[in-house]
């Protein structure tokens, strides 16, 4: 069993450092390895063999984390295994800071497929316009509370706090409008449903026809959204994302990134895990099953990790050696005074 998961951190590395020289992919594998072994992102607890001290081997680490760059080829893997699940309706989530204008033409590689939701941070009738004329992208996006719309209807211009719950057909004010285009193009629909008692009514736009999927799978495929938080948080809380001590930036995106690679690798195994027939599979399945059983868990990606890290041991034993006695300064008579 350990094996197999050995064995998949090594099938998933391989393309991220193919182009490395031979210490620089000894190196990552075994802070791939540490980071499940440690659960922490800190050099010297990610150390793998007991015949050489921690401290060389955090130097090394942090030496070939300052020389290699991970974030485009992890970038790419991310990419790559998720193109293989997207399907016509699946959820998009998409964080702020990930839509960046180096990330914008990752849109154009998936386009048909799925459904981009986005939250208030990405406001902006600009934003909104090059998502449906230029990137051909189906959206759902929260509105801010301030944002105006023009009615369909009336033509009349309203800010959505003011406009009581259901489902309108809206024109984004606009300054291209004001060059004669026509807009037409600009037609979407405004869902306003109140999800929640005693909460603000959650304000969707979207380009989705909703007769084809109704205001309330709306609401709902946009609160799918809430998994991307789960990420974050299952790499804060599992693999301690906050205590990165690393102080060249280079060394800090590339470590960000392993553990963004580490989490990934743990969603693909257990998905495989789920749906192979294979006989070691089934086992690894069968160990987890048990693991969940002693450790009173449930059957999710995050107790998966917490099982890979149990499972997951250091290339060798390493011992953890007490600190070496200090001479003091007093007697022991007067320690004991002292204290």
């Amino acid at each position: 069993m350990q094996k197999y998961i050995h064995d998949t951190l090594r099938n998933n590395l391989r393309s991220i450092i193919s182009s490395l020289t031979r210490p620089q992919q000894k190196a990552v594998e075994e802070i791939m390895r540490g980071l499940f072994t440690a659960g922490k992102p800190i050099l010297r607890a990610l150390a793998q063999y007991d015949d050489i001290t921690k401290k060389k081997q955090a130097e090394k680490y942090s030496y070939h984390l300052g020389n290699v760059n991970l974030t485009v080829a992890v970038d790419d893997l991310a990419m790559k295994r998720a193109r293989s699940f997207l399907r016509k309706d699946t959820i998009i989530a998409y964080d702020c800071t990930d839509v960046a204008k180096e990330y914008a033409h990752k849109m154009e590689n998936i386009n048909g497929k799925g459904i981009w939701v986005f939250d208030r941070g990405h406001d902006d009738a600009q934003f909104f316009a090059d998502l449906r004329q230029i990137h051909n992208v189906r959206f759902i996006a929260r509105l801010r509370e301030n944002r105006h719309v023009i009615l369909a209807k009336t033509g009349e211009k309203m800010a959505v706090r003011d406009i009581r719950p259901g489902v309108y057909p809206v024109f984004l004010p606009h300054r291209i409008w004001r060059r004669g285009i026509d807009w037409s193009i600009g037609l979407m629909t405004l869902v306003i449903d109140e999800h929640l008692e005693e909460k603000e009514p959650i304000r969707l736009l979207t380009n989705l026809h909703w007769q084809d999927y109704g205001s309330k799978r709306i609401v709902s495929m946009y609160l799918d959204r809430w998994g991307i938080e789960n990420i974050f948080r299952r790499a804060k809380t599992k693999f301690d994302l906050e205590k990165i001590r690393v102080l060249k930036y280079q060394k800090f995106v590339n470590l960000v990134s392993l553990i963004q690679l580490a989490v990934i690798v743990s969603t693909i195994t257990f998905i495989a895990i789920q749906k192979s027939t294979e006989m070691l599979i089934i086992g690894v399945l069968s160990l987890y099953e048990r693991f969940l059983r002693y450790r009173s868990l449930t059957f999710n990606v995050d107790s998966f990790i917490s099982f890979m890290q149990t499972s997951l041991k250091p290339l060798q034993k390493r011992h953890e050696r007490s600190p070496p006695t200090q001479l003091h300064l007093f007697s022991a008579p007067t320690l004991l005074k002292l204290a």
